[in-house]
């Protein structure tokens, strides 16, 4: 069932059709211009106009993650917000000498390294892209405007000459909760995104902190192996003295060199592994940090609440398989309202 209504207008005629149907509603404007210089500069500019009506806005909280939303698919759910995603503030580039022989934390480290990470730029245009295709599913309720522009009646005389500019708008009234079920599920996408923000970062955190207590443990492996060098040492000069005196065989001297020589191969291997972890930590920070004191407390590991009992529902992994659920069962959905269009 549909309404039409024309009107005619001599010298600069107009025509409105109006049809309104059962699932679209499609209306045409017709204006003629008469002898249009640039008619399709015209027709962009008008469209461009009336799509600012109708044109949804970028919804710019995918930026925030709270641990309260993403952490409500159970009962205990976590009040604890996180800050926004991404600072605001540019990047400042620590030069070395400022961080020289100073006291540094790993909170300090964790951030210079999530900051300067390529990684963390990727998963955060990628987090952008999915709100933007949340966009793209909710322009679904909203009017969609298409035109162009055409010659006039050839058979008409008065309109022989005449570029008509046509624009057509189509609204969707009702489509089984189809649109509905699209956006639910590119929303649920945006949580996984989210999701896997706070994967990368705990992967940082954790590469960094390893990185640095590997640093301050294979430095007093070093020291330790000093003294060990030290005390083989003695003791091999001891041996000399006493084969030299005729007190004890020769036996003694080589098995204390080769106690020494052991030593200090222990010692080649530890530098050596204690420079790969400098390196590493040069890769993670963008600086020699080797001048650097690290302050870790004694209490670290009872602050790290590491044997307190976890809660599953704040883990980013958990977070991100949960999601993944939700977009399973949203696509389901969207696939079964195919069958009523």
């Amino acid at each position: 069932m549909s309404i039409n209504k024309d009107i005619d207008i001599d010298e600069g005629s107009r025509k409105t059709c109006i049809d309104l149907k059962w699932l679209f509603c499609i209306a045409t404007l017709s204006v003629p211009v008469t002898h249009a210089s640039t008619p399709s500069e015209q027709y962009h500019s008008l469209k461009n106009n009336l799509s600012q009506l109708f044109t949804p806005k970028s919804n710019d909280e995918f930026k925030t993650a709270s641990m309260q939303k993403l952490s409500n698919f159970s009962l205990h759910s976590s009040p604890t917000e996180l800050p926004v995603v991404g600072s605001g503030r540019p990047m400042d580039v620590v030069p070395t000498a400022l961080w020289e022989n100073q006291n540094k934390t790993l909170k300090d480290a964790i951030q210079i390294a999530v900051q300067r990470n390529p990684e963390i730029s990727q998963t955060l245009a990628t987090l952008a892209a999915q709100n933007a295709n949340i966009d793209v599913a909710k322009a679904g309720f909203y009017p969609q405007i298409s035109g162009g522009v055409n010659t006039g009646d050839l058979t008409r005389k008065g309109e022989r000459g005449r570029q008509v500019l046509a624009l057509n708008a189509s609204q969707m009234l009702y489509d089984f909760g189809k649109v509905k079920s699209g956006v639910t599920t590119e929303q649920a996408k945006l949580v996984i995104e989210q999701a896997n923000v706070l994967v990368k970062i705990d992967d940082i955190s954790l590469d960094v902190t390893q990185t640095i207590i590997n640093i301050q443990r294979y430095q007093k492996l070093i020291r330790i192996a000093n003294q060990r060098i030290a005390g083989v040492k003695r003791i091999q000069e001891m041996a000399n003295l006493r084969a030299n005196a005729g007190i004890s065989s020769q036996a003694d001297p080589v098995q204390a060199q080769s106690y020494l020589q052991s030593a200090q191969s222990a010692l080649i291997a530890q530098q050596s592994l204690l420079s790969q972890f400098q390196q590493h930590l040069y890769t993670l920070l963008g600086f020699d940090a080797r001048n650097v004191q690290w302050a870790i407390t004694d209490d670290f590991i009872k602050q790290s609440d590491l044997y307190v009992e976890p809660q599953f529902n704040t883990i980013p992994q958990m977070i991100a398989a949960q999601a993944g659920i939700e977009v399973e069962r949203w696509s389901h959905l969207f696939e079964q309202l195919k069958a009523y269009l």
